[in-house]
């Protein structure tokens, strides 16, 4: 079995649990070239690959998502950065690791995994790992998993219902993040609350915006006016939304072995100073 890591999801996490752990609350006690996450990124992902049962790891990298920014370039716009970057001494960390890494110049690594899903999934089983919902859309495929770190546990249909309002097929997530969009992602909500109304249809739907659309104007579902005037006033935003939250699965990917990470990362001439802090032993560090 293959893990395919979503390489920003557990470095960010790890970063922000070595800060708790350490008790820094104020970056400036640490220099730019901070590594006090290193060790804890190395321990989480070793717990969580036990838990898995395999230590076959391929690391999904994010680019500058331009294909979504074309869409709306207000995308994740209300994100601030952090003031230090985590990713250079994890690359550092990992560049004589065995395994692989993927990139999809353009794309982030929710897309990058998705199209290798698509090329592999047939070959052997694959496990996603990652905390973010929005890849939960590739257990539609068969001989995938996702596993969450948060959780600690492989991703299922009682999961998908507590976070998507009830929700009961995978394919269904796009519609329901076109309508209520992610506020995480800086991506708007366009018909606020109306979830009673509309999920219904949403579970009668093949996944796809066309066949809500027909459910909603050609079929003839009844619907207050205030909530068709949601959907008739927001269209374009929902159309949008849509296509932000499906995953590209024919986007240009390139599978390169675990060396060449720091190429991806720009982080290949190691820094001349490092800011260590130690972290506990393994065993006391979960994600």
């Amino acid at each position: 079995m293959i893990v395919v890591v979503d390489f920003n999801n557990i470095v960010y996490a790890a970063f922000h649990r070595s800060l708790g752990i350490n008790n820094i609350k104020d970056m400036t006690q640490v220099g730019h070239f901070y590594s006090g996450h290193v060790d804890i990124f190395r321990q989480m992902l070793h717990r969580h690959l036990q838990l898995i049962g395999s230590s076959r790891v391929v690391f999904a990298l994010d680019s500058k998502p331009k294909h979504k920014l074309g869409l709306y370039p207000e995308y994740k716009a209300n994100r601030d950065p952090l003031p230090i970057n985590p990713k250079p001494a994890i690359g550092r960390e990992v560049e004589n690791w065995s395994g692989e890494v993927l990139y999809a110049d353009g794309y982030e690594a929710d897309d990058a995994i998705a199209a290798y899903v698509a090329r592999h999934a047939t070959e052997e089983p694959i496990t996603v790992m990652t905390s973010d919902k929005d890849m939960w859309q590739v257990l539609d495929h068969e001989n995938v998993s996702v596993y969450s770190p948060h959780k600690q546990k492989l991703v299922d249909k009682t999961d998908l219902a507590t976070a998507f309002h009830n929700i009961s097929e995978f394919s269904h997530i796009k519609l329901v993040k076109a309508l209520w969009g992610d506020s995480t992602d800086n991506i708007k909500n366009a018909v606020p609350r109306m979830q009673r109304y509309l999920v219904p249809i949403i579970k009668e739907t093949d996944g796809t915006l066309a066949d809500f659309w027909d459910k909603v104007f050609v079929s003839g579902v009844k619907l207050s006016e205030k909530c068709l005037g949601y959907l008739k006033q927001n269209n374009e935003l929902i159309e949008t939304n849509y296509k932000l939250a499906s995953l590209v699965y024919n986007c240009p990917l390139e599978v390169s072995p675990m060396s060449n990470i720091n190429n991806y990362l720009g982080t290949q001439t190691p820094p001349q100073k490092e800011i260590l802090v130690s972290p506990p032993e393994f065993g006391h560090v979960t994600g």
